[in-house]
């Protein structure tokens, strides 16, 4: 499971975060309808 950050979603300068789910291959998202500003957003 990895939170991802979708640019091309957001608004207002805000990215939207989205959760990926791999099982088997098959890659799934799920939108968590909340955004961050880029900067604010740590992936580590």
């Amino acid at each position: 499971m990895h939170f991802v950050l979708r640019a091309n979603r957001g608004k207002n300068g805000k990215a939207a975060i989205y959760v990926r789910i791999v099982v088997n291959k098959t890659r799934s998202e799920i939108a968590l309808k909340k955004s961050v500003a880029f900067d604010e957003f740590n992936s580590t």
